[in-house]
């Protein structure tokens, strides 16, 4: 039995022992000690950070997500105190996890203030990478030419400046000149013996770029696919790529897989809609359900995410017929203001639907009102119905409510 002095030595030994546990792949064990740990000495970054990568790598997604919102808090108080190092890793981590989580503009945000914290050259550089490749998935080409240049200067002769350097490569290169030399980086990279998780990560990444690019299969990628199909601990996404490339034809189950992030799902979403095969009908379907799954995150997200599914064509002046009797008294109260609205102030919300003062309380109350309606609305409309900020409510612009 170990006796500790204090629960600063107790929470230092075990987060030891619990990163031990992660390297050698004991993820569940891993993460029951850090929440033990987390519930007996308290929070630290460094803990947090590593509860939130067992949950992701255990395909815990939702309470990543909770997770994640109690790192944000720890770092604000412990940033002071924190090396350089120490608080750039944890941005550049907590971009990771939110990026997986759609909150793309607050991760390239956290990239951002991560800079702050370089002592040298590499530093920024490894920064540069997790960017310049969020950038190039998200494709934005006038941002990315110049921040690309910098990257493809000489770079430092260690393994892991080679990996994260041509793995983001891989992905600029499609966003600017097209699936050929994509081809050229991928051949670089399997060529560094990569480490298991690398190759697992490269393979994804560069079979994900076949899909969308729809290009014929020749024998690097045929190659690519048998190999990566031998990998261990293959994941739903993973899985979905492989099915794709072979069978062409995939089943909308994986949607529903509970280890694959937001931002996994909009991936799998952006193959399936913007393939050839795909027909209007079922592109309309596969948007119906880019919007329920992006409908919490902020405007600014859905703005850029949308940006990666099909346009939809829409009437911008037809009515949206709607049967009062589908829909909760609640939910009916708002849809008969938004006859004659098209946007409410939360104060005014508040007292016209309960007859309450607004406050905090009410905005979580809205908030889930605007979720439940938007999913009862999705079989009328492929667009989120209604849109919620700090301070209103808002109809879409294109969209008239005729109850």
């Amino acid at each position: 039995m170990l006796s500790y002095k204090s629960k600063v030595d107790e929470r230092i030994l075990n987060h030891q022992l619990m990163k031990k546990l992660m390297a050698d792949g004991l993820h569940m064990s891993a993460l029951n000690l850090g929440q033990r740990t987390l519930t007996e000495c308290g929070p630290h970054v460094g803990l947090l950070c590593d509860i939130v990568c067992c949950q992701y790598q255990l395909g815990f997604i939702n309470s990543c997500s909770e997770m994640i919102n109690l790192v944000l808090k720890e770092y604000g108080l412990a940033s002071d105190y924190l090396s350089n190092e120490s608080s750039r890793r944890t941005l550049i981590f907590i971009s990771k996890i939110q990026e997986e989580l759609g909150q793309v503009c607050e991760s390239l945000t956290s990239l951002a203030d991560a800079y702050k914290f370089c002592e040298t050259k590499k530093d920024f550089k490894m920064i540069l990478t997790q960017e310049l490749r969020l950038m190039s998935y998200l494709g934005f080409k006038n941002k990315i030419i110049d921040k690309m240049s910098v990257l493809s200067q000489k770079y430092e002769n260690s393994y892991s400046d080679k990996v994260e350097i041509l793995h983001a490569l891989l992905w600029s290169e499609y966003c600017l000149f097209g699936f050929a030399d994509t081809s050229k980086i991928f051949l670089r990279l399997v060529g560094e013996n990569l480490s298991d998780s690398d190759s697992r990560l490269t393979y994804r990444d560069f079979l994900e770029i076949v899909c969308l690019a729809h290009t014929q299969k020749n024998d690097i990628i045929l190659t690519a696919i048998q190999k990566f199909k031998k990998k261990n601990n293959l994941q739903s996404f993973d899985l979905f790529l492989i099915d794709y490339l072979t069978l062409g034809e995939v089943s909308d189950e994986y949607l529903f897989n509970s280890d694959l992030s937001v931002m996994q799902k909009i991936r799998l979403l952006n193959i399936i809609s913007n393939s050839v095969k795909t027909l209007e009908l079922a592109k309309a379907k596969y948007y119906k359900q880019f919007v329920l799954l992006t409908q919490h995150l902020s405007l600014d997200n859905q703005r850029i995410l949308k940006n990666l599914m099909p346009q939809q064509k829409t009437d911008s002046c037809a009515p949206l017929i709607v049967e009062l009797n589908r829909f909760t008294d609640l939910q009916k109260k708002i849809l008969i203001l938004f006859e004659t609205k098209s946007a409410y102030d939360l104060t005014e919300l508040t007292i016209k639907i309960w007859g309450e003062n607004y406050s905090a309380l009410h905005y979580d109350r809205l908030r889930m009102l605007v979720y439940k309606l938007n999913k009862s609305m999705i079989s009328i409309t492929p667009s989120a119905v209604f849109t919620i900020t700090k301070n209103e409510i808002k109809l879409n612009q294109k969209i008239k409510i005729a109850a």
